[in-house]
């Protein structure tokens, strides 16, 4: 199974969290720079994962991850589980999924929410103390294959909301599948169990 080389970027803030975002669109990038990743309620967000039906990604291999990097120290990161919404969970209820695609919606499970609170903690611990340095949040999914072969054209694409009562908003769009493929050789899909 293929695992992101690099995650799908929410949000890369130092920790003075004077806004610096790397996302695709200007509407998610408005929306995404209210985020305050110290203190508010992230364990809310939303993110799916659109792609088609040949391709699926993986509950237990998808992570939401926070990437902690103090100044001139290491990078720390921690990953963070993601489960199927239900459907009551899925945001922008009114999103139209063009024919072929299917959304695949991810939230935080219970068990995991205690993470993102001790990441806070870490963060605001690192301000109170004027500890320098940046830390980026973003997704990594994993994904296997339904179908003996993926088409040469596959996209898939990944959006986040803050919380259920948002829209979700674009973050990579259109990622194509097989630049992924020569990147990771020819059986970097997994078939689906």
């Amino acid at each position: 199974m293929f695992k992101f080389a690099r995650m799908a970027m929410l949000l890369a803030v130092p920790f003075t969290l004077s806004a610096c975002v790397s996302l695709s669109t200007i509407g998610t990038i408005q929306t995404m720079s209210k985020l305050d990743v110290v203190n508010d309620p992230i364990e809310e967000m939303v993110f799916a994962v659109e792609a088609e039906r040949s391709l699926k990604p993986v509950t237990e291999k998808t992570f939401f991850v926070f990437a902690l990097t103090p100044e001139g120290g290491k990078t720390q990161k921690t990953y963070v589980g993601l489960r199927k919404a239900s459907a009551g969970e899925i945001p922008g209820a009114n999103r139209s999924v063009p024919a072929g695609q299917n959304l695949h919606v991810f939230v935080f499970p219970e068990a995991e929410k205690p993470k993102l609170r001790a990441i806070q903690a870490e963060i605001r611990r690192f301000k109170s103390e004027k500890v320098k340095g940046s830390l980026s949040i973003g997704v990594e999914p994993e994904f296997c294959r339904t179908t003996p072969q993926i088409a040469p054209n596959s996209t898939f694409s990944i959006y986040v909301a803050r919380t259920q009562t948002e829209n979700l908003m674009p973050l990579l769009a259109d990622m194509k599948v097989k630049e992924l493929e020569a990147k990771s050789g020819p059986n970097f899909l997994a078939p689906c169990p």
